[in-house]
């Protein structure tokens, strides 16, 4: 477990979004998220995964209380 651990972490520094394309590789990663929920995927996550997945609701949450701003950002470049 430990190992996983580091190679998670090696990962996250090693593939750091830049901000050209934060957006698409974020979209990318939380619609896989989304597919394994949906298709059943989560029958043994490890604790760090079931951390990740609290984590992945409130940020949902927190995302969805950003509408407004989110909206107001696209109307920008919509223009």
């Amino acid at each position: 477990m430990l190992t996983v651990k580091i190679l998670l972490i090696l990962k996250q520094e090693q593939m750091a979004n830049m901000s050209y394309c934060r957006f698409e590789n974020t979209v990318r990663d939380m619609r896989d998220c989304i597919n394994a929920i949906e298709d059943g995927e989560c029958d043994s996550l490890s604790s760090y995964e079931i951390s990740a997945l609290k984590e992945f609701k409130r940020m949902g949450d927190e995302i969805k209380s950003l509408d407004i701003d989110i909206d107001l950002i696209l109307e920008e470049y919509d223009s």
